[in-house]
């Protein structure tokens, strides 16, 4: 794996743990990542992830 597909896993990896802390919640994950939502979003779409499927019913 090259250096950079390595950092793009960790980035993918980050954001989905902070997902799943946040019930799905997209605001507070950026929040706790230290970002904007707008680059949160960004990355989310990249990435193909679902926020939904972190949301705990």
């Amino acid at each position: 794996m090259s250096l950079a597909a390595a950092v793009e896993h960790f980035k993918r990896e980050l954001i989905i743990e902070a997902l799943k802390k946040n019930n799905g919640n997209q605001t507070r994950a950026a929040k706790s990542l230290s970002t904007s939502l707008w680059i949160i979003n960004y990355k989310i779409h990249c990435y193909g992830i679902e926020p939904k499927h972190f949301k705990v019913k």
